[in-house]
């Protein structure tokens, strides 16, 4: 166990190969830098500037390049399950990383889906809008009349709307009352399509009367030809429209074979990205950028042969600032190491104190163990943690730390007597299995269920040890 050393650098480089310089680093990954404003040699020499822009273009494309292999996902007609989502990534080799990076049919790859993207949404949202419309004039296909003339009477005014069920009959009678006639030609769930006409005096009554009614006033307005014309027309309008949506939809799902190309150059251009988003926050001279940072004691040499490289850079080592923050890293082997999951999960030490790993791993094994005590269970969990450690990729420390713990349990178990519950026992019962019984006594230490003391005294003495040893640590 143990907390790795680290070594604060300085490295200076010439501006006209800062890039290069960066990109040999960041694909070693063994250094930590700071910007300006955390870098001590900026308040050492405040005359520093961070004058390099921003690169915008390489962000505005590394965004782009990101909705569009969302869009492109979406459309995909690969489908992807669990066991895809764990089988490992597809392996790029240089030829088609240069080609796709060096090339502009990648670009026009990305234009294309944008293209195809903004179809797909526009006419989408034409078939909203025409859906909406066609629940607008279902209600109102039995109306006959030419919609141009409700608007256009002269002595009468034409009103159409719905109206609940329940205030219908008095709206009716509230109608004659003042003169107008009110006509049903159609019905939602709960709703009247009505149509009231009265007299150009008496519009002001009425509305007033409707309103009071929760009648839901229906415009017709700019809309002509009878209702069951426009129906029609908006049916067939939706079926191209449908038909032209599939069209743009199959030609998503062409492009989405090539997105393994854009996710080439969605990854080339968001390191480039990162690097120089560092360039431009890092202090820096007319000629030079300066970077500060950390980086392991044992990477230094490896460090220094990276910078030798470069003609027009320099590394060194600098002295710590009063009471600079160390970053801390810890290191640990074998068996060991998947438990820094842990460590990392709770908070890591401080630079000055013990990696706390070694010690916490077995007691977090033993305790997993003492939790499940039950072999078939640490089985299950010892060949799902083998399925996923060889499917998965990236760090697998978790797993490793689950198949570790998952070994102690079928210990633990197999002492206690605990094979999926009762499980041997009923086995042994039903089939007449004897030796399956023998088997399981022969491996026990005690039953818990008989003894339950011991398992409480081992418990209790085991967290007393732990808690000792950790006091003992803490010193």
């Amino acid at each position: 166990m143990a907390i790795s050393k680290m070594t604060k650098i300085l490295v200076v480089s010439h501006r006209s190969e800062a890039p290069q310089l960066l990109e040999a680093l960041q694909h070693e990954g063994i250094c930590q830098f700071l910007n300006a404003e955390k870098a001590m040699v900026t308040k050492d020499w405040p005359d520093l500037h961070v004058a390099v822009k921003k690169p915008r273009e390489t962000e505005e494309l590394v965004g782009r390049l990101s909705k569009g292999i969302d869009f492109l996902k979406k459309h995909s007609t690969e489908k992807r399950g669990l066991l895809d989502i764990l089988a490992p990534k597809a392996i790029i080799d240089n030829a088609l990383y240069r080609s796709v990076t060096s090339n502009t049919e990648t670009l026009e790859l990305l234009g294309q889906a944008e293209k195809c993207s903004a179809s797909i949404e526009e006419l989408e949202s034409q078939l909203e809008h025409g859906t909406l419309q066609m629940e607008l004039l279902l209600p109102w296909q039995n109306l006959s009349t030419p919609l141009e003339e409700i608007n256009s009477l002269e002595q009468t005014s034409c009103i159409t709307g719905l109206i609940s069920e329940k205030f219908l009959d008095d709206v009716k009678e509230k109608a004659d009352e003042l003169g107008a006639v009110i006509e049903t030609v159609g019905k939602t769930k709960h709703l009247y399509a009505c149509v009231i006409v009265c007299l150009k005096e008496k519009t002001t009554d009425v509305q007033k009367m409707i309103r009071a009614a929760d009648f839901e006033n229906v415009s017709f307005e700019a809309m002509s030809g009878t209702v069951a014309e426009l129906i029609s027309r908006q049916r067939e309008e939706i079926s191209q429209t449908n038909t032209q949506l599939a069209v743009e939809k199959e030609t998503a799902a062409k492009l989405a074979q090539k997105i393994t190309e854009l996710g080439i150059l969605y990854d080339h251009n968001n390191n480039l990205a990162c690097r120089e988003q560092t360039k431009a926050a890092v202090p820096a001279t007319e000629q030079t950028i300066i970077l500060e940072g950390w980086t392991r004691q044992y990477d230094y040499k490896k460090l220094e042969e990276i910078v030798a490289k470069f003609g027009a850079s320099s590394v060194s080592k600098i002295e710590l600032a009063e009471d600079e923050q160390i970053p801390v890293e810890i290191r640990n082997r074998g068996i060991i190491r998947p438990f820094e999951v842990v460590t990392r999960l709770y908070g890591m030490p401080q630079h000055f104190e013990i990696d706390p790993t070694a010690l916490l791993a077995p007691f977090f094994a033993i305790f997993f163990a003492l939790c499940l005590t039950d072999a078939g269970y640490g089985l299950i969990l010892i060949g799902l943690c083998a399925f996923l450690i060889k499917k998965m990729q990236g760090d697998k420390k978790f797993m490793w730390m689950l198949l570790g713990c998952s070994v102690l349990t079928i210990g633990a178990g197999a002492l206690t007597g605990g094979w999926f519950g009762d499980g041997a026992q009923q086995l042994s019962e039903i089939f007449g299995w004897t030796w399956l019984a023998e088997a399981r006594e022969s491996m026990m230490w005690f039953d818990p269920m008989l003894e339950p003391m011991i398992f409480f005294n081992l418990s209790l003495a085991l967290g007393y040890i732990h808690i000792m040893v950790g006091l003992i640590a803490a010193f």
